[in-house]
């Protein structure tokens, strides 16, 4: 098996350092391999955002900048484009949460049908559809 080093701290461009120990095989092996790699990234950032492991604030900016993270500190999440590759897109929509339109539906609809409601009634309507990466007093 290769060894992996992902301890480069050139933030230009993500770079995964992949050794190989011994000769080559099998050489479509090894470009199946290097195909791969950018899953693996994927992987490893996804890994890395959803256990919210500190990142320095120049490798967030990075990874704004290509793509690969949405959110805002601490509440950094990966991607569409990565929750794509590592299929893990319901994840992703209920983490990014939803936009204030449909909330505002979603009262309004209540009320429409109500005719009245509490604050502990729209809690309970909105509360399981509200962004998981809020913890209970952001929420």
């Amino acid at each position: 098996m290769p060894d992996y080093d992902l301890s480069r701290n050139d933030l230009s461009e993500p770079v995964v350092k992949m050794t190989i120990h011994g000769s080559i095989v099998d050489l479509a092996y090894s470009r199946l391999l290097i195909q791969k790699r950018i899953c693996h990234c994927r992987k490893f950032l996804r890994s890395t955002v959803q256990k919210k492991l500190p990142l320095d604030e120049a490798v967030v900016k990075h990874l704004r900048h290509s793509g690969l993270i949405e959110g805002r500190k601490p509440n950094l999440y990966v991607s569409a484009a990565v929750a794509i590759a590592t299929a893990t897109l319901a994840d992703y929509i209920r983490t990014r949460g939803q936009d204030d339109a449909f909330y505002r539906k979603q009262i309004t609809d209540y009320l429409d049908k109500s005719g009245t409601a509490t604050r502990k009634e729209i809690d309970s309507l909105l509360w399981g559809q509200l962004s998981d990466a809020l913890d209970d007093a952001q929420k």
